[in-house]
């Protein structure tokens, strides 16, 4: 199980993207939806911008998020 408890509240190390899932800006805030996996965590992000916000929810390694 992930160090982070569902309803958590996060925010990513650095940015976070790749192949197999959306990208998310480093300055993004996000809630932990679950933590199904030993060192992982699902976690829906939301975050505004100049132009364009976005939300995406990602699963991510505990070292690429820090609590808020």
């Amino acid at each position: 199980m992930s160090s982070f408890s569902k309803g958590q509240k996060v925010m990513p190390t650095r940015e976070l993207g790749g192949f197999f899932r959306d990208p998310v800006p480093k300055g993004a805030t996000g809630v932990v939806v679950e933590s199904p996996f030993l060192s992982q965590a699902q976690v829906h992000f939301q975050w505004s911008g100049v132009f364009f916000g976005g939300e995406a929810t990602v699963t991510v390694d505990d070292d690429e998020i820090a609590p808020c």
